[in-house]
């Protein structure tokens, strides 16, 4: 596979200037200008040091017409091949190059696994623009971490991206994938370490966040994944030798109530049970973990911030620059503008619900400082808050605590999931697919619910997915149930609330179900229905009961020319369909 001769150039349009430009590029004259000495413009023929082979063209004009992109480096191979081999970066046509990669001005090297070469930008011809190589696993590689070469937004120095135009914001936002990248391959270091009959690897979904893909093609009931346990925490016992940590435990049941929070003792307890040696009070001899073993734990998923509505929880200081720092000010709820909405008909003017300034705000546990407090725990408050959100959101049940799986804790929950799990003779986490296998990329999902609730209906289980877990369950399950429309909005859906992650949305007041006048949608639900032209609520209930309503309604067919009588045609007029 050549790149495109002069003749084909023209034959399929490409304008004579990105041929030039190409030959530019390569520091290679066009074919008029032939005379020169190798390597230097005008000169015909590539440097020794040039990454182009030159191949004889069969529109026989001279030698420039076809290039190839050598990989100079002998030791990690390139365009893909294995570890060793040599090879070529390849396309079959210049406009495919153009049209996938963008117009190749530099490249870097990236030495430690592959090593490519394009030669010098042009003065003066596209500006501060690079190409780079974005690296990403695979498969195909054995031993070690293996990659292969695909081409993507994201960059660093030593792994690629796509043209940018070397912008402030486009330097910033590139740095950002850059560092994503690097971190996403760290985090797989970490988290896939001591797993067993891999078929699975790490990858980032927008909305998602990390989940798990399958590397290949993969039969019904065939393991994916083995995993030991991360890290397991047991909750005091009675024996004598548990003395101290049984004391430690009431004390910290007593801190808890102070401050009335909702999060379960158990997930505070293994918060600190999961700090190192450096970080537990020096008067105590609490079980702890190396700063080796603690690291991948951080790396589980939690949420960002918890809504300030929930008990245990205050606003984040303005000003402060950690969790033990004064709470005198806190950021305004309500919004300062008015709040009295115009009425498109020329009606007097209604007063609207006070609303909500930002969707979510920072906040505090403030059962966190009372433990640091209490315990004179020598950890950052909100390290110690990541643990115990690291330990809500991803733990599992074991006999006698709470135990942590770092692979399978990147697993994706779906209603109808496509895998199952089990605990082996060792106690370790085995995760086989269902009859109908994975095909290579189809995500590995799981179930978070037991067998009772995963038979409920579809707003019982998303409501269930976002008490324990806060999110809005999209699986192709739920999804077949449409989003309720607003009852005064004609034709709007509505919008999901998730109510441990979001500020009230009218500061100071309850939210009640327009439909069943049910009140304190936030505190009651995992998450409720609105509407943000009309400040219209359901709860998930009624907003179910909408659904299959509309879904009926959408689905009656219509029996007679009788029944269209009073119908208005939607295409064409507002007025009804006339018999006439």
């Amino acid at each position: 596979m050549a790149l495109m001769c002069r003749d084909e150039l023209e034959r399929e349009g490409i304008p004579m200037g990105t041929l030039r430009d190409w030959h530019t590029i390569h520091s290679i004259s066009r074919p008029e200008s032939s005379q020169g000495q190798a390597g230097k413009p005008g000169s015909g023929k590539p440097g020794a040091n040039s990454p182009i082979r030159m191949d004889p063209s069969p529109s026989r004009r001279r030698d420039q017409a076809h290039k190839w992109v050598e990989h100079p480096n002998r030791t990690f191979g390139g365009a893909g091949l294995h570890l060793g081999q040599r090879g070529f970066l390849r396309v079959d046509t210049m406009n495919d190059w153009f049209k996938e990669f963008g117009r190749p001005i530099a490249i870097d090297t990236d030495v430690r696994r592959y090593a490519g070469a394009l030669l010098r930008p042009a003065p003066k011809l596209f500006g501060d623009r690079k190409l780079e190589l974005c690296i990403e696993p695979t498969k195909e590689l054995g031993g070690g971490p293996p990659y292969q070469i695909t081409f993507a937004q994201k960059t660093r120095r030593d792994l690629s991206c796509r043209v940018s135009e070397g912008s402030e914001a486009e330097e910033r936002k590139a740095a950002e994938a850059a560092a994503e990248l690097s971190e996403l391959a760290a985090i797989e270091a970490d988290i896939l370490a001591g797993c067993e009959e891999l078929a699975l690897h790490v990858a980032m979904a927008e909305g998602l966040g990390r989940i798990l893909l399958a590397d290949r093609d993969v039969d019904g009931l065939e393991r994916v994944l083995l995993s030991p346990s991360g890290h397991k925490v047991l909750l005091p016992g009675d024996s004598p030798d548990e003395a101290q940590l049984r004391e430690d435990w009431e004390a910290m049941i007593k801190v808890m109530k102070s401050v009335e929070t909702v999060i379960k003792a158990e997930m505070y307890w293994a918060a600190m049970m999961s700090l190192t040696a450096e970080e537990c009070p020096e008067a105590k001899k609490w079980p702890c973990l190396s700063a080796e073993a603690q690291a991948p734990l951080l790396h589980l998923y939690r949420p960002a911030t918890m809504s300030s509505h929930l008990a245990g929880r205050r606003l984040w200081p303005v000003g402060a620059t950690n969790a033990d720092a004064p709470s005198d000010v806190l950021r305004p709820l309500i919004a300062p503008e008015s709040n009295r909405v115009i009425e498109e008909d020329g009606a007097a003017p209604r007063e609207r619900l006070p609303q909500r300034v930002e969707k979510t705000l920072k906040t505090e546990d403030l059962a966190i400082s009372a433990l640091c407090q209490h315990f004179a725990l020598r950890v950052a408050p909100a390290k110690l808050e990541k643990l115990v959100m690291v330990w809500k959101f991803n733990s599992f049940s074991a006999e006698g605590g709470l135990e942590l799986f770092l692979g399978p804790s990147m697993l994706s929950h779906s209603c109808d999931p496509n895998c199952h799990w089990s605990y082996d003779m060792d106690d370790h986490f085995g995760l086989s697919t269902n009859c109908e296998g994975l095909v290579k990329d189809e995500e590995a999902t799981i179930s978070y619910l037991p067998e009772g609730t995963l038979a409920e209906g579809t707003s019982q289980r998303r409501d269930a997915l976002a008490v324990s877990w806060a999110f809005f369950c999209r699986c192709r399950r739920c999804e077949q149930q449409a989003m309720p429309m607003c009852p005064e909005c004609v034709g709007k859906p509505m919008s999901v609330v998730m109510s441990d992650l979001e500020e009230p949305v009218y500061p100071g007041l309850c939210v009640f179900c327009d439909d069943c006048k049910k009140d304190d949608l936030q505190g009651a639900h995992g998450y409720f229905l609105h509407c943000w032209s009309c400040d219209g609520d359901l709860c998930p209930d009624c907003g179910a009961a909408r659904s299959e309503a509309h879904a009926l309604q959408e689905q009656k067919p219509v029996s007679s020319l009788e029944g269209c009588v009073a119908v208005t045609c939607r295409e064409c007029t507002a007025e009804p369909i006339s018999m006439s």
